[in-house]
This record gives C-alpha cells, structure tokens and sequence, in this order.
C-alpha cells in the first residue's frame, strides 16, 4: 500500500467516521428510546394488571359455568378500591364477565348491565391490553382532567386456570410518563456521551496515525494495519455506545454497578474451561455486558429497594431479559447475543423464565451466562442482603447443578475458579 493511499484512507476517516458514528448514535438513540417507552409502559401495565386480577379473582364465584360476584367479595373489593382511589392510585375500576356484563364498577349505575369496552375480547383470550387515554371526549378524562393508562386484564382462579372474568383499571398516566422520560434521558446521555467519545477517538487517531505517516515511512505496513482496523472498528464502537448504556443502567444501583463486567469475567473463566472459539467468545462478552440492559424500563424504588420484592414487583423484575431482548433486537450486529439475553434466567430444570425452557433446549452460551450472573450476584452486596463468602456461593453453586443450572457449566465455572490467584487461598481449593 502506497503513502498516498494510506493519507486517503486516514482523510476518509477523518471526514467520514466522526459524522458516521454520530448518525449512528441518534438512530441507535430513537431506535432504544421507543424500546425504552414500550418497556415502561408494559412493566407498569403488568403490574397494574396483577394487582387488578389479585384484587378480583377471590370475590368471584362460578356456577353452572356462569361467573358470580359473591356480596362479601363485592364488598372486600369495594373497600380496596375505595382506598387506591382516595390515594390517588386508581382512578376508575370495572369487574365484567366475559360478555361485557358488569359485575362491579366505581360508576355503580353500570352494575349489572352490558357495557362495549376496547379490549374486552382480547382481555377474555387471555392477553393484556394496554392504551393511553388522552382525549377528554372519555368521560373519566374529562371528569379527572389528566390523561390515564387504561389496562383490561383477564382474570382468573390459579395462574393456568380458566378466564372467569375481565378487570379494566384506570391509573393516572403522569408518573409513568415521568418514568418514561427518566429512562429515556438515560439512554440519550449513555448513547451521546457514547458517541462523542468514539468520534473524539477516531479523530483522534487519525490524527495521530497521520503525523506518524509524515515522521517516517518505516512503520508504513504497521501503521496501515492501524488504519484498517480503525475503519473496522466503527461498527464495534457501536457496541461502545450500547455498553455505555448498560453501565448507565448499572448506575442507578450502586450496590450492582460493576455487575455487568463481574458477571463477564466470570463468564470467561467458563467459556476457556469448555474451550469455546474466538466467534463464541465474542457473542459471551456482548452478552454479559448487556444481560441486564432491560432493567432500564424498572422503577428505580424497585432495583434499590432494601427488602425482599412482592410477588407482583418481581413479575416486574422478570420483565427484564425479555425488555432486553427486545432493545438488542434492534441492532443488527447484535443479534447472536439477542437470544443469550432472552434465555439468561432459564433454569435445567425448566422452572426459569420466561419461557421455562429446560435442559439443552436453552442455548449454551445462555447457560453459561446464568451460572456467571447467579455467582457474580451472590458474591456482590444487594441492598437487602450481605454478599456470600466464596466458599458458601461455591456450595450453593454445587446445590443448583443438574437443578437450577447445567452441570457441566457448574463443574467448569468451578475450575475456573481453582486458578484464581489469591482468592481465598487453600481456603477456596479444598471449598470447590
């Protein structure tokens, strides 16, 4: 290769690369933004929807194949209603059967006759549905003055039991607005911040390769590797830029901020103990950096609080490897590591989420990141609990193999460990 192409080539990326970076992070930007929005929005409407089927579902009575609200249920469920409303919580509540009949309403003169409402046939096939209502045409909009989340959930007896009836709820739509644009702001600053530095960078080294060019052309084949890797390496600095998203969601949880990277070096311990490719390890690191990216549409009262999660706040938290799957989606380069996110709380034994995948039918690499993540976690401080010491995280480990985790992948995180220098002393050896 000639001097003279070699200065093209740093021209081309000096002029191209920082525009080209930059274009990239505000399509990333929009792209992870409405990601972000949807995330939100959907962990609120679950657990509004929790709330509203664990509200309804022990009033109700069922005979002869027909749904019945019990007068004692009516009443518990009135008072509970009464109380979110005067708390500002809730702001209009419908109990029907499955034919639009209403069984209870916060408007008593609609008990007992059929009501038409959108999402009533969805809501009786089992799926949620969710919309904003804004326009002050709806009667509760004009009579509350503020816009509303509107979530129609079907209920029923036992979690896998028939649909017995249908509950719609109304909650103000502000302070999930206000969480929206709070995630939102996150992924701009992560994704600008992000792509400002990479496009100092690259100008950077361009300018630093050029003047190397000009001191001498003895290092001409070297500094041409430079040069080409620089062009390649914009794609990878788009990863940069998600990764800084990732630390920017790790950040709100001080306890947790050096999970991602904890949870990687863990991951590569196992991968060289099953002697995994250079392609495999790449999608592993992609993977582990960004496992947790999900969590940027959860509440930051519910990653901080200090106590234990209800049921329904930790249907929330479940939310997150499906979120994440969804942002990861979106980015073309990322899609091997896409399904690792998605399948990264799956347990061996079936009983993980989200979609209670068993045994070898979750991906490997998945497999290998549950054990990293659960190992990295109980040896990190939570806002609830004091971390494990190593020898009681190795134990536990040996307890989940063949149940919660592969086996295989248990016996390798476990070898990996045995080179670790300095950790624990002979104490760890003799503990894996």
């Amino acid at each position: 290769m000639s001097v003279n192409h070699s200065r093209e080539i740093l021209a081309r990326l000096a002029s191209v690369g920082p525009p080209v970076i930059l274009l990239t992070a505000v399509v990333a930007g929009f792209i992870i933004s409405a990601q972000v929005r949807s995330v939100v929005i959907e962990g609120a409407a679950q657990t509004i929807s929790a709330g509203a089927s664990g509200l309804a579902a022990p009033c109700l009575d069922i005979a002869d194949g027909e749904t019945s609200f019990s007068a004692q249920g009516c009443e518990a469920l009135a008072s509970a209603i009464t109380q979110r409303q005067q708390a500002g919580q809730v702001q209009g509540y419908r109990l029907l059967r499955t034919d639009g009949t209403v069984l209870f309403s916060t408007d008593q003169a609609e008990i007992g006759h059929v009501v038409e409402i959108d999402g009533l046939e969805k809501a009786a096939g089992g799926e949620i549905d969710v919309a904003t209502v804004g326009s002050e045409s709806d009667p509760l909009v004009a009579r509350v003055g503020h816009r509303l989340l509107r979530v129609v959930t079907p209920v029923r007896k036992g979690e896998a039991g028939a649909v017995l009836a249908v509950a719609e709820s109304y909650k103000p739509y502000a302070p999930i607005a206000a969480s929206v644009a709070e995630s939102v702001l996150i992924v701009w600053l992560a994704v600008g911040g992000g792509a400002l530095t990479t496009a100092v960078t690259i100008g950077y080294t361009a300018q630093r390769a050029s003047r190397d060019l000009e001191e001498t052309e003895t290092r001409l084949d070297s500094l041409n590797t430079r040069l080409e890797d620089s062009l390649v390496e914009i794609e990878s600095q788009s990863l940069g830029v998600l990764q800084a998203l990732s630390a920017a969601v790790d950040a709100r949880d001080h306890y947790t901020a050096r999970h991602a990277l904890g949870t990687t070096e863990i991951a590569f311990g196992i991968a060289a103990q099953l002697g995994f490719d250079e392609a495999q390890h790449t999608i592993l690191e992609r993977a582990a950096l960004l496992h947790d990216i999900g969590k940027i549409g959860i509440p930051e009262a519910l990653l901080l609080k200090p106590a234990a999660l209800t049921d329904e706040e930790f249907e929330q938290v479940k939310g997150h490897s499906e979120a994440g799957a969804r942002i990861l989606q979106t980015i073309p380069f990322l899609a091997d590591a896409t399904p690792i996110v998605r399948y990264h709380h799956e347990r061996w034994d079936g009983r993980g989420y989200p979609t209670g995948l068993a045994g070898e039918e979750i991906p490997l690499l998945a497999r290998v990141l549950a054990a990293a993540d659960a190992f990295d976690a109980m040896t990190s401080e939570r806002p609830y609990r004091r971390p494990m010491s190593l020898a009681d995280a190795i134990a536990e480990m040996k307890r989940g193999a063949g149940a919660q985790f592969d086996a295989t992948v248990v016996a390798a995180l476990l070898e990996s460990l045995r080179g670790r220098e300095g950790a624990d002393g002979a104490g760890l050896t003799s503990a894996v």
